[in-house]
């Protein structure tokens, strides 16, 4: 049994061996052992030598945000295939869904980070709170629209980084303080984005298997 014990550093609580464990700076130690907490995430291994990294409580999803939190960025270059279409990142997915003429919508899904941003910037989905895929209307509030959120998200998920980056979060709450809240604002609210994410974590999917009945 380890001699383990509670550290606190820079206001966090940290669970180390007391014997082999030596603090680097606020956040990182230096251990000849694998501590098997949750609360801890593993970064870089060596023969019998780990870096473990404290994962804060809350980890806010951002662009700007450090691995694994700016990975998780819609922003992100995570290609991703979507009913038989290239997409190069969420952003990309969701900013296409602003335009009625399904060949412009393919083109923008390929895009990726601000460069999607901006080209759908302009659209004034808003007023009539209706977007679209290849053609088809999907209203805002609708349920048709919050599946193809979840299928596209589903879809993102089969994209290896990020998968690797998402799993790397348990243990943390998701949080996306830049995020709109009213769904008549935005095409994806704060909690629709970090829902998705902590349950496609969690789970693995989001939507719930049908099974077959047997008789």
């Amino acid at each position: 049994m380890m001699n383990m014990f509670k550290k606190i550093t820079n206001n966090k609580t940290y669970i180390v061996d007391q014997l082999m464990c030596t603090v680097i700076s606020h956040n990182w130690f230096y251990v000849k052992v694998r501590i098997p907490v949750d609360e801890f995430h593993v970064e870089t291994t060596f023969p019998r030598l780990y870096f473990i990294k404290h994962i804060d409580k809350e980890m806010d999803i951002s662009s700007k945000s450090s691995y694994p939190g700016g990975a998780l960025s819609n922003f992100a270059p995570h290609p991703f295939k979507f009913r038989g279409f290239e997409v190069n990142s969420m952003e990309g997915f969701l900013q296409g869904l602003k335009f009625k003429s399904p060949e412009m919508q393919a083109e923008v899904f390929k895009l990726v980070g601000r460069a999607a941003k901006k080209k759908g910037a302009k659209k004034n989905w808003q007023q009539e709170q209706t977007l679209y895929f290849q053609g088809k209307e999907y209203k805002r509030n609708s349920k048709e629209f919050q599946d193809l959120l979840d299928e596209a998200y589903e879809a993102l998920y089969k994209n290896d980084k990020f998968k690797r980056a998402l799993q790397s979060t348990k243990g943390a709450t998701l949080t996306h303080s830049m995020g709109k809240t009213k769904q008549n604002e935005t095409i994806l609210t704060r909690t629709e984005f970090c829902s998705r994410l902590t349950k496609l974590r969690d789970h693995g999917y989001l939507k719930e298997k049908k099974q077959e009945k047997l008789f």
